[in-house]
């Protein structure tokens, strides 16, 4: 059922998605005057949910203020999920603006016995931005977030528990001579720190970034960032925090568009990140590679590869037990994209996966949160995942579109002690192979339709 509150001169967005025995209904109301009046959707499945939400904004001279409510309906769980969110914008003058947002949650949900929990929590951020001119800006950024705060249900928080500042001096550069690649760079210098609700120190962190817009019509990205000694709070799920040696991280990106009559554009990446327990000597390093060939201005097929190499790749293993792995990785994204018409197009996608993976050393994470070495046994893996889809888009009119799309995929996880037979298909044939494997999956095959169709009343 679909409650549909004010749409006086409003536009609505009703869509209809199939899949199986799977429905998702949901109706939208066009902006109007500041308020968009209702969002909500219903999924029709035993397990599906009921989603609500209402905004409003009102703009004044030098403030704006913003609200919002989402209310979510999850029956098969039995829980009830509110969040109340207030957001405030202040420009003085042009160089300073300082932005706000509370935001509160209130969950019900069954507890143990048959009891009935009612989880409530909030969060702050506040955002300072100050032009100083001659290209340099500075930014002050603070966020809180309650331990409790939930957000998921509706939108996405990555966790909960955390605060964190950060200190950002930025400096564009223009002006460059024609003779340079260059036509613009922009450089941050930063410093932040992270800390949990309870006080518990995560790390505090420098970080230097630079962006570059070419003459070329691409542009680069380098970033080198150092972060403290600290403590690993969500690794464990709750089975005591980890205290983590100093990190480093370093990160290079370049996309190049075609040039002239070449067919071709290019883009591709090189990463280095030292998270784990073996030091910044014994990192993950990634190398990705993705040109793209345009056969013409309406057709045109990619292919990226990347290679990943674990030297120290810390997992949890259940409890307090943390094991370090030695790992490979083979990742595939590729494609192709038709322009039919200027009604219609048609896009091919193909992405897979092959992981090896291999125990180094097992780790208990004593009271005081240092990981100890222990001599117990913890099993390699390996992982290969495939997922292919084809799908045609149609317009049926302005923003009213048929989707009919075609669905492939897979997924196999092994496990077990390398060379004694390990559990069964476990052989521990290197990613290559997992990868070269992973074409063979189908463990699920699908054929969806989904229509969007708009209408004014």
């Amino acid at each position: 059922m679909l409650l549909v509150g004010e749409v006086d001169r409003s536009a609505l967005l009703v869509r209809a998605v199939a899949r199986g025995q799977h429905a998702l209904v949901d109706v939208v109301g066009q902006v109007v005057d500041g308020i968009q009046p209702v969002f909500a959707a219903s999924e029709a499945d035993a397990v599906g949910r009921d989603f609500y939400a209402v905004r409003g904004t009102r703009d004044f001279d030098a403030h704006g203020l913003g609200a919002m409510v989402t209310r979510v309906d999850r029956p098969f769980l039995d829980r009830q999920a509110n969040v109340y969110e207030l957001d405030h914008r202040w420009t003085p003058n042009a160089q300073l603006g300082i932005r706000s947002t509370v935001v509160a949650s209130e969950v019900r949900t069954a507890g143990g016995g048959g009891a009935r929990r009612n989880i409530r929590d909030s969060g702050v951020q506040v955002r300072i931005d100050y032009d100083m001119g001659e290209g340099w800006r500075q930014q002050l950024y603070a966020v809180h977030l309650g331990d409790e705060l939930q957000l998921n249900d509706f939108g996405f928080l990555e966790r909960n528990n955390f605060n964190y500042a950060r200190y950002d001096l930025a400096r564009r550069v223009t002006g460059f001579a024609e003779t340079s690649p260059y036509s613009a760079k922009d450089w941050h210098w930063a410093l932040s720190r992270r800390t949990n609700d309870q006080g518990l120190h995560l790390a505090d962190a420098v970080a230097i970034n630079r962006r570059g817009e070419r003459r070329d019509g691409g542009s680069d990205f380098a970033e080198l960032a150092a972060y403290s000694r600290g403590h690993d709070d969500l690794i464990t799920r709750g089975n005591r925090a980890v205290a983590m040696p100093a990190k480093l991280f370093a990160h290079y990106q370049r996309s190049r568009p075609r040039q002239g009559d070449s067919r071709w554009e290019m883009s591709g990446s090189v990463r280095y990140s030292a998270g784990g327990l073996g030091g910044i000597d014994e990192g993950r390093g990634a190398f990705y590679v993705e040109p793209t060939y345009h056969v013409n201005d309406r057709l045109s097929f990619f292919g990226g590869l990347e290679l990943v190499h674990h030297g120290d790749w810390l997992l949890w293993r259940g409890g307090n037990l943390l094991g370090s792995y030695r790992a490979d990785q083979i990742f595939l994204n590729s494609g192709a994209v038709w322009v039919i018409g200027d009604r219609q197009e048609l896009r091919v996608r193909l992405e897979a996966i092959g992981l090896d993976a291999r125990a180094r050393q097992a780790w208990r994470v004593a009271a005081d949160g240092e990981p100890v070495a222990v001599d117990e046994p913890i099993p390699d893996f390996a992982l290969r995942n495939l997922g292919f889809q084809i799908r045609y888009r149609y317009e049926l009119a302005p923003l009213s579109h048929l989707y009919i799309a075609y669905v492939r995929g897979g997924e196999l996880y092994d496990e077990g002690v390398r060379g004694s037979g390990g559990a069964a298909g476990f052989d521990g044939r290197g990613a290559g192979r997992q990868f070269s494997d992973a074409f063979n999956l189908r463990d699920s095959e699908q054929l969806l339709v989904k229509l969007s169709y708009r209408f004014e009343i």
